[in-house]
């Protein structure tokens, strides 16, 4: 049962839990650990071996690129083990070591879809799972993106790349055909500052 809430300003925002204790159950390094944690509710109650998930941080680019027939967006479809099925995704990865968040935004672009972009925007960083953590998403709007190289993502199995109408990536989103939560994410907050741009005009 939750707490009481009080009306007063000092009691508006929940108190944070105390980690106790933390032990590392599985590293699987570069990748991600897993581990328990004892965690000190505020109420005194003490909750042995939480699971907490910590996975690399990545980023996700939405990219918009001109092509004879208008605006299209590069998605990249390919199978993934986790789902056990094909997934249709914008271009994404992990953040190397030491590495800034749009600097590896750029890279993906890059080895990805082979594209370089004009102007990058930063659309948030969140995280995927708020009881585990489980990995920081930074999200990018990329505009004025163009093909400068042969695409070499280096990754497992074989991609197929598509390059979308917006209208299609619109389609994706809201139809559920992309259920990769980081993918869907991406696609609304990209839309919605492409859709801002064009009623600010």
């Amino acid at each position: 049962m939750a707490e009481p809430t009080d009306a007063s300003p000092a009691h508006r925002k929940p108190r944070p839990w105390q980690i106790k204790d933390r032990r590392v159950v599985l590293d699987h390094a570069p990748f991600g650990m897993i581990l328990h944690e004892d965690v000190l509710l505020p109420d005194g109650r003490l909750i042995k071996n939480f699971l907490r998930l910590e996975l690399r941080a990545f980023v996700v680019v939405f990219a918009v690129a001109e092509s004879v027939d208008g605006q299209v967006v590069p998605f990249i479809e390919q199978y993934r083990i986790g789902p056990r099925a094909a997934s249709m995704e914008l271009p994404a990865g992990f953040i190397e070591d030491g590495e800034a968040p749009l600097d590896a935004a750029k890279r993906e672009l890059r080895e990805e879809v082979g594209m370089e972009a004009d102007q990058w925007r930063s659309l948030g960083r969140f995280f995927m799972d708020s009881s585990r953590e489980a990995g920081w998403a930074n999200i990018f709007l990329a505009t004025g993106a163009r093909q400068v190289r042969i695409p070499d993502h280096g990754d497992l199995g074989n991609q197929v790349i598509h390059l979308l109408p917006i209208e299609d990536a619109r389609r994706l989103w809201r139809d559920g055909t992309m259920n990769a939560a980081a993918m869907a994410l991406a696609v609304a907050l990209a839309l919605s500052a492409l859709d801002t741009v064009l009623d600010d005009e």
